[in-house]
């Protein structure tokens, strides 16, 4: 996957399935990623991905750039 992807955009329920494993998966194979989100923040989430930043909807434009910079090491967390 990394040789394919900079970073991804991961959302936490595709269809109601969960996509935990999708993003332990990117996790592994080192590709930068942030979770976006309309639930709220999880325990399961903040215990299996608690560097992982998660973006919640609505959200605007500004912020998911920002969140995939400091995701890529390209910007600092405020």
């Amino acid at each position: 996957l990394s040789a394919r992807f900079d970073a991804a955009v991961v959302d936490l329920m595709l269809g109601g399935v969960s996509t935990l494993d999708f993003a332990a998966r990117l996790r592994d194979e080192g590709v930068p990623f942030v979770f976006a989100s309309g639930y709220s923040d999880s325990d399961e989430l903040k215990g299996s991905f608690p560097d992982i930043r998660l973006v919640t909807k609505p959200y605007s434009g500004d912020d998911l750039i920002e969140a995939v910079a400091i995701a890529c090491g390209r910007a600092k967390a405020a």
